[in-house]
């Protein structure tokens, strides 16, 4: 199985608020494969390159968002975000394969693990909440040939 590592940080992040943490928390309960981590980036051997790559990104998001982009820069990871008009260009230019909320809906599809109506009500939800995306509804979207 594998397994998504999130950053202690991150997760502090995500348990601030009812809606993120009862998603969080029901993922857990049904794929019990996230390991949280808590990466020091000072004690890495490009740890002041790492610390001004943090600090460049904190100018424009979030602590959490821009560790989990260096981390991913530095090791070699993937990033999952719904954030993809923040992430996009730090990806493309550092060359991280980065998953979008639509790419992991289409792939819950696929899979079964949500009906159609479901990927529908989700996108809706999001909508209401303000959240980018980059479709309005799955009908829309068109599948990206990345590895979930």
């Amino acid at each position: 199985m594998t397994g998504i590592c999130i950053h202690s940080v991150l997760e502090e992040e995500l348990r601030l608020g009812t809606y993120h943490r009862n998603i969080f928390d029901r993922y857990i309960e049904t794929f019990n494969n996230i390991k949280v981590i808590a990466w020091d980036p000072s004690s890495e051997s490009e740890s002041e390159s790492i610390l001004l790559d943090i600090g460049d990104l904190e100018k424009k998001y979030g602590y959490g968002e821009s560790l989990c982009l260096v981390y991913c820069k530095y090791n070699h990871n993937v990033i999952a975000s719904s954030n993809v008009k923040h992430i996009i260009n730090f990806c493309v230019q550092n060359d991280i394969v980065y998953i979008t909320t639509e790419d992991m809906l289409y792939k819950a599809l696929q899979k079964g693990l949500m009906t159609f109506d479901e990927c529908e009500e989700f996108i809706r939800t999001l909508i209401k909440q303000d959240s980018y995306l980059s479709i309005r509804s799955m009908d829309e979207y068109v599948p990206r040939e990345i590895m979930l």
